[in-house]
């Protein structure tokens, strides 16, 4: 049976004492707003954190966004300032300018010791055979800094990589299984890809990563949850269980 790793890096709003220590160029309350609008809501009640093995960022990814790469040079969103330290809202305002050493010290106090606690679990994990690492986040039009025209955002879309941890199984499975449901389903639109943990050895027969990116609207009324929420973390509940039953690149 396959094993299932949980990785929720955006759903939490906590913003460390450490954080509001800086001087920045919008006031707290805007700032608050920004940061209960792109944050993954409830995203740790949706997926079953208590049921998995599961790696879950306990800050606010306005304090450090540790699913972007650490280099804004190999960042897209950086050029939003929206790397792995965010400069910039969603609406494109510029709210931090980080001081002298800060992005240095977010890096080796927090985003490097998060993946090396990801890339820890998905090793043990490894130990005992095949390992499916869920992405697991949220989306809304409110923080899509890109869209093509005329591009009908999917109720969920799924992420997968170009390399050995994409698995058409696993795609086929939860495309099928979602769409059976009633929800409109796209595979790398608008969102495309699944997080890795780093060290892991490049062509790992046995681990597979697929991201699942909600919209909001499938689940909150306004930033409350809506009368779907229940079925909707129900559906998923068994969208996992069949994952751990699938035969994957046979």
């Amino acid at each position: 049976m396959n094993q299932i790793l949980l990785h929720l890096p955006h759903g939490s709003t906590e913003l460390p004492s450490r954080f509001w220590e800086n001087t920045f160029l919008l006031p707290r309350e805007e700032l608050e707003r920004f940061n209960e609008t792109i944050t993954d809501r409830f995203t740790g009640e949706l997926f079953p954190v208590s049921e998995y093995p599961s790696v879950v960022f306990p800050y606010s990814r306005v304090y450090c966004d540790v699913e972007k790469y650490a280099e804004d040079e190999k960042e897209p969103m950086s050029r939003w300032g929206m790397g792995m330290l965010y400069t910039h809202t969603h609406e494109k305002k510029p709210f931090f300018l980080p001081p002298p050493g800060y992005r240095q010290r977010i890096f080796e106090d927090v985003y490097r010791p998060y993946h090396l606690q990801l890339r820890d679990q998905t090793n043990a994990l490894l130990q005992a055979g095949n390992v499916i690492l869920v992405d697991c986040h949220s989306y809304s039009e409110e923080i899509l800094m890109e869209r093509e025209d005329g591009l009908m955002l999917p109720d969920i879309c799924i992420g997968v990589n170009a390399d050995h941890s994409a698995s058409p199984e696993l795609t086929e499975q939860a495309v099928s299984f979602f769409q059976a449901q009633g929800y409109s389903v796209a595979v790398n639109a608008p969102y495309s890809g699944a997080m890795l943990p780093e060290g892991i050895a490049e062509g790992d027969n046995h681990l597979w990563a697929i991201m699942i990116e909600l919209h909001k609207r499938i689940y909150l009324k306004g930033r409350e949850r809506s009368e779907n929420f229940e079925l909707l973390k129900q559906q998923l509940a068994r969208l996992l269980r069949a994952f751990q039953k699938q035969q994957i690149g046979l």
